[in-house]
Order: structure tokens, then C-alpha cells, then sequence
């Protein structure tokens, strides 16, 4: 999304809720963050000072308190991180409070405890380890016979068809498919990095976020699976688990949730339900979109605009 048209989601009668996963100083790579998931701290000013020229910035705990739509402002909308990455506090906070904008942070207690990175997140640094290298031959499960890359354009489109392919089949384990990929390519098995875009927050970066007026802590399971994927006990386990860790060792009892991965088949009744039952109020997907907001909206089914 070009940060000078994001206004033009902007409306009277609804709610825009933007979701980011980091910022960063620098972005210097071949094979990683090549989806942007981490976005520029100048590019990430740009786009608040354009948002704020234009729209009125209100918080997922305003949204929950709205009755009906005559209480929410005109252009509204509202700022989401997912992940739990230390550049939310060490570059995007200070450019939140320059602007007075209030965020919602949705974290994974797993990352946050261990600095652990994402399945996807150790595919993606083992395609960037292996830049120098011709050629690379990698086996998934899905291909019947090994798939050849040379081309950097072709090593990124087998980047896209592992997220694509793994995010809508259960029967694929995405931690022992990234531990295999680093093997094929060469590496030990990587569960934690130390660069700007794997950094985690921890413990004490939540506290420091909570503490701010303008920050909201949310859960986002406890290691990012994809709920609709689990069985009941399995899915109690990863929100108490979550909630329980928060409250542990920040002191956070928080009602904001996010699904991870958030598109349709990633959430369902099911873990609506479960949810409930912990007492969250309000969990956005990750479904482009914004939202017409009233009495009767659900709060379970929150569109949101991926920031990149």
C-alpha cells in the first residue's frame, strides 16, 4: 500500500483498522522481509502524519466501548501490530507518541519469552543465508520431486507458494517443515535471531509498553498456530496459556485478541467461542477490508488493512 493514498480507506461511517508487524531503521536484505512486513520508520511517520491530516485516531478499547455508530468519530481508525517485535517499542512507539496515536499490540508469548521467530520468519532466513549459493534444491511435501531454484525472482515465488500452501493445509507441520528447509540448505536449526526484524520483545518491553496511556496489550496465541487448525484442548491451551503469561509476568489482563494468520480459514465459531469463554471482547482478522461499525457489529470479525 502507497503511504500517500492510505487516507483513501478513510470514510465517515466506518472504522479502518491498520495492521503492521514492525518498523525498522534499515531493510537491507535479498530474501528477508521481502513482503515488508517490516516498513520503514520515515515511511512509518509518513503514514501517520498522512492518517492524521485526514482521519481521527481511536483505540481498540474505544471500539469496544462504541454502542452504536453515532459514537464513533468521522475517518476513523486504529493502529495494530501483531508479533511482538522490539522495534514496536524502540522505533514505532516514539513515532506513535509523537503523534498522540494509540496502538494495540497483539503478542505471542512463546516469541516473547524465547525471542523464538516464526516458521516462516526461519524459511525466510535460511533463503537469505544461502544468497551467495547458484543454485538450491529443496524438498516440501507437496512436490513430488525436489524443486530447483537459481533465480532470486524464482527462490522469492517459492517463498510465496510455501506460505500459501502451508496456511491452508493442516496436515502440514510448518515447525518440522522450517527445521528441514534450514537442513537441506545446509544450517544447524535456527529458532532465534538477533537482527533488527527477529528481535522479540521481552518481559520488560511489555511492562514499558503497558505503561504507556496510549498502548494496549492483546494476545495472539501462545506459539502463533493457526487456531482453526486445533483441536478444542489444544486451542484452550494456546489462549489460556497466553493470557496466563501476560498477566504472569507483565501483569496484563487484557480482552484483545488477534488470530494469527487471520484470513477466513483461520478462525471459525469454534474458536470464537473459546475466546469468549476467556473473556475477550474484541479479536480483528487479518481480511482486507474496512468495517461499518454499529450496535450489532461483531467485533470478532474486524477487517483489517495490511500496512506494507
Amino acid at each position: 500500500m502507497r503511504f500517500d493514498v492510505c487516507s483513501n480507506f478513510l470514510s465517515e461511517n466506518s472504522l479502518c483498522v491498520f495492521l503492521l508487524h514492525g518498523v525498522v531503521k534499515n531493510s537491507n536484505y535479498h530474501y528477508r522481509n521481502f513482503n515488508r512486513k517490516h516498513i520503514l520508520a520515515e515511511e512509518f511517520d509518513f503514514f501517520l502524519e498522512t492518517l492524521m491530516k485526514n482521519g481521527t485516531p481511536v483505540s481498540m478499547d474505544n471500539l469496544i466501548e462504541y454502542s452504536n455508530e453515532k459514537m464513533m468519530p468521522e475517518n476513523a481508525f486504529a493502529i495494530t501490530f501483531d508479533d511482538g517485535f522490539e522495534n514496536n517499542l524502540s522505533v514505532a512507539a516514539p513515532i506513535l507518541k509523537q503523534y498522540n496515536v494509540p496502538a494495540t499490540f497483539y503478542l505471542t508469548t512463546d516469541f516473547v519469552a524465547n525471542n523464538t521467530m516464526s516458521w516462516i520468519d526461519r524459511i525466510d532466513w535460511a533463503f537469505e543465508q544461502s544468497v551467495a549459493c547458484p543454485l538450491i534444491e529443496i524438498s516440501v511435501p507437496w512436490r513430488k520431486i525436489p524443486v530447483k531454484l537459481e533465480a532470486p525472482s524464482s527462490r522469492l515465488s517459492f517463498l510465496n507458494e510455501i506460505r500459501k500452501t502451508v496456511k491452508n493445509d493442516r496436515s502440514i507441520n510448518q515447525h518440522k517443515l522450517s527445521s528441514s528447509i534450514q537442513r537441506q540448505l545446509g544450517y544447524q536449526v535456527v529458532y532465534s535471531g538477533t537482527s533488527e526484524i527477529d528481535t522479540k520483545l521481552n518481559w520488560e518491553d511489555v511492562k514499558c509498553l503497558e505503561q504507556c496511556d496510549l498502548f494496549t496489550i492483546g494476545g495472539h496465541t501462545h506459539s502463533h498456530p493457526i487456531m482453526s487448525f486445533l483441536s478444542e484442548t489444544e486451542l484452550l491451551h494456546e489462549i489460556g496459556y497466553c493470557l496466563s503469561l501476560l498477566k504472569k509476568h507483565a501483569g496484563i489482563t487484557t480482552k484483545h485478541f488477534a488470530y494469527p494468520e487471520g484470513m477466513s480459514n483461520c478462525y471459525n465459531q469454534k474458536v470464537i467461542k473459546s475466546l469468549k469463554s476467556f473473556g475477550i471482547k474484541c479479536c480483528p482478522t487479518a481480511e482486507h477490508g474496512v468495517n461499518q461499525i454499529s450496535s450489532k457489529s461483531d467485533l470478532f470479525k474486524l477487517k483489517r488493512i495490511f500496512v506494507d
